[in-house]
């Protein structure tokens, strides 16, 4: 753990000066600014409007930041041939991984808590804040980071950041489809496209589930059900793509 742990240190170190970072952080503190104008314009609807955009600015900021600083967590260690001089010392692979995934994590966690307490202040100034909607929905923002960040992971193992960024927006846009997918594959009068569709529906990560932007806004009751369907998706992929990350990492051959 010790050695996991110093990783997680250092790698948080190199992220705090990636100038990535700033940029996605203040590209969600504009969103939200956007939010508080354009819910100026409305006196009835200001609250809901800089909630919607706030919550926006704060998945955006969280998702990106796990998208593209983690396409490069792993492949920049390997392009400056780090990699090397890491897993000679009395390290394992899996302990590099492990140390890289939790240091970001951690980093998106702080994010997540300053753009979130950012937002909630606004919130509370110019309406009523559902307090347990609002914290489940920083929740599940968190959730779909992580699952972001180690689908990241999994790509940056064995491809260049480019394609891993590709791939990485890919699957968040195609996971906040599913829906729709699933209702056309239904309407379908092709039985094989039809059964494709509806197979890939229920098997693809849907990252709607962890969406908790409406009941927020309206004050709706966020049950049990919904919380344990999110986090049950997210714990069974995020164990599969870390697993299978890890037995990728282990047969790699960096000379």
């Amino acid at each position: 753990m010790r050695v996991i742990f110093v990783i997680a240190l250092n790698t948080i170190k190199e992220i705090i000066r990636d100038r990535v970072l700033y940029g996605l952080v203040l590209l969600a503190a504009i969103l939200v600014l956007i939010g508080l104008l354009l819910g100026g314009l409305s006196y009835d609807e200001q609250a809901r409007i800089i909630t919607d955009l706030g919550l926006v600015a704060v998945q955006i900021g969280c998702c990106m930041l796990a998208i593209f600083v983690g396409s490069t967590l792993v492949w920049r260690e390997i392009e400056k041939q780090t990699v090397l001089l890491l897993i000679s010392k009395p390290m394992t692979r899996s302990q590099f991984l492990l140390g890289k995934f939790i240091g970001l994590g951690a980093v998106l966690i702080l994010v997540d808590i300053l753009i979130s307490a950012f937002l909630a202040v606004m919130c509370k100034y110019y309406g009523d804040v559902h307090w347990y909607q609002f914290f489940v929905s920083q929740g599940g923002i968190l959730l779909e980071s992580l699952l972001l960040l180690s689908i990241s992971l999994f790509f940056g193992v064995f491809c260049r950041p480019t394609l891993t960024i590709l791939f990485s927006l890919g699957a968040w846009i195609v996971g906040h489809g599913i829906n729709d997918l699933h209702y056309f594959s239904n309407k379908s009068q092709n039985p094989t496209l039809k059964a494709a569709g509806l197979a890939f529906s229920k098997v693809f990560p849907n990252l709607d589930y962890f969406n908790f932007k409406e009941a927020v806004i309206y004050a709706d009751p966020i049950g049990g059900y919904l919380l344990s369907r999110a986090f049950g998706i997210f714990a069974a992929w995020f164990i599969l793509l870390l697993l299978t990350s890890i037995w990728i990492f282990n047969r790699r051959d960096f000379i």
